[in-house]
């Protein structure tokens, strides 16, 4: 599941993220993961496993940007959200975004750059 984001000042306008967030001070990457799925979606999740960490390192908006990224596999609680084919996403800045499921076959062909870039290699072990 992906969120396609359009910012046309950015790698040419449009790109998907993954869905999350911010770790608050003293709080696990996973109950972190837990938490943000909740807040973006309103879905509780299930059965995470972390797939591996991104040390990512980027330039945005004229600013230097240094991130570290828990990846996490995880199930929704509620089955029907795999039937949807937008999940609404709202963000704590009050953004409104949609999420898809993307099959990896399709993203590995570069049809939309997905950031940070080296989360393909990970969702593809």
């Amino acid at each position: 599941m992906l969120v396609h984001v359009y910012d046309p000042d950015y790698h040419d306008g449009a790109f998907l993220v993954p869905t999350g967030g911010g770790i608050d001070f003293g709080e696990h990457s996973k109950v972190a993961a837990i938490r943000e799925a909740m807040e973006e979606t309103g879905q509780e999740v299930t059965n995470l496993q972390l797939l591996g960490v991104i040390e990512n390192i980027f330039t945005v908006n004229n600013g230097d940007h240094h991130e570290l990224v828990f990846v996490y596999e995880a199930d929704f609680v509620d089955q029907k959200i795999y039937d949807l084919e937008e999940i609404p996403v709202v963000e704590s800045n009050g953004m409104k975004f949609a999420a898809r499921w993307y099959d990896l076959a399709w993203l590995k062909e570069e049809h939309m750059p997905v950031y940070p870039t080296s989360i393909l290699d990970i969702l593809q072990r």
